[in-house]
């Protein structure tokens, strides 16, 4: 066998020995990764109690992210939010507590909330783009809840510091 004949067979192991790498590779991340997706959101989507939630003069049917597991996924993989809808995520202490949108893929207004007063709002918070780093929002005071509503509810709703929320 010459050199070229020999070089051929072994360029055509290697293809075929790193086709089934790679075949296995993705069997043994992809399918455990997506299963997860999947689970989480199927989580996301249909683990939320809902409640009745006046802010003003308008009610929003809110999902409550009352655990770890809940807050941490929030409202990640959805398309969107129906109108008048939102999440409230209600922590056991007042803090400053961050938030980011990851996996997120509609923009949002954040309504920071104390006490059922309104001590701060974020308006226009985009969903991140593929690049650079995730920004973090926090409110400026210690908040106790943060209600998360579709962009613009904010200014459309005349929500303001102050406000006054019950939950139903």
């Amino acid at each position: 066998m010459d050199n070229y004949t020999y070089f051929n067979v072994n360029i055509n192991i290697m293809k075929k020995f790193s086709r089934k790498v790679l075949f296995i590779l993705l069997f043994i991340i992809l399918i455990p990764s997506s299963l997860l997706l999947l689970i989480l959101y199927h989580l996301n989507k249909n683990n939320y109690e809902r409640k009745t939630l006046i802010l003003g003069k308008t009610e929003f049917t809110v999902e409550i992210a009352d655990s770890t597991v809940k807050q941490s996924l929030g409202l990640s993989f959805r398309k969107n939010l129906p109108k008048n809808q939102g999440m409230l995520f209600i922590f056991s202490t007042a803090s400053r507590y961050a938030f980011w949108m990851k996996d997120m893929n509609f923009p949002l207004d954040f309504v920071w909330i104390k006490n059922n007063t309104v001590v701060d709002i974020t308006e226009n918070v985009p969903p991140p783009t593929s690049s650079g780093p995730l920004k973090i929002y926090r409110p400026k005071v210690p908040a106790d809840k943060v209600l998360e509503l579709n962009e613009g509810v904010i200014s459309k709703k005349k929500i303001k510091l102050g406000d006054i929320i019950k939950l139903i």
